[in-house]
């Protein structure tokens, strides 16, 4: 007999998903010891963010504080560089000539830069946050990694997509 599978993907499922992961966050928070100010547990409790809630999941092995938890995203601009040159590095010891090298790494950029996109386009989705077509080709059309960065951080906490790509 199948098993209706709706619910796992319903609003309800989300949000409890959701509840949960913002709960696992305090707690790693509270077993490493990191202060967490009211402000800071409000806006972890509320969150509704997969994505948003992933990144600070990863983030905690490493913070000191609640600042380090949430940002800037600005270690998706430096990952990049390394990751490139890691690449670039373990496939010339492997032998490969330049050219492919090159290929892959580009492809290697654009993956990432596309990902980078996604996780903007999918906390704005989560978060009920009307994203017109022209907005979505702006975010998928960015090829700057620490504008996306930044596009990433304003998603987890913008009422608006004019919130998000507002130019400073």
């Amino acid at each position: 007999m199948p098993v209706p599978l709706s619910f796992f993907r319903s609003e309800t499922s989300q949000r409890l998903r959701a509840e949960g992961m913002a709960s696992a966050v305090l707690h790693l928070l509270d077993h490493r010891g990191i202060e967490v100010s009211d402000e800071a547990r409000e806006r972890i409790s509320a969150c509704r963010s997969t994505p948003a809630l992933t990144t600070w999941v990863t983030r905690i092995p490493t913070a000191k504080s609640t600042a380090e938890l949430f940002g800037p995203c600005g270690a998706m601009a430096t990952e990049l560089p390394l990751l490139r040159a890691e690449a670039a590095q373990r496939l010339r010891a492997e032998g490969h000539p330049e050219h492919h090298i090159q290929g892959y790494v580009e492809s290697y950029t654009e993956g990432f830069l596309r990902s980078q996109a996604e996780s903007v386009l999918t906390t704005l989705h989560q978060r009920g946050i009307d994203t017109p077509e022209e907005a979505r080709e702006r975010i998928t059309g960015c090829r700057d990694v620490e504008t996306l960065a930044v596009w990433f951080e304003r998603s987890m906490d913008a009422g608006s997509i004019r919130d998000v790509l507002v130019e400073n």
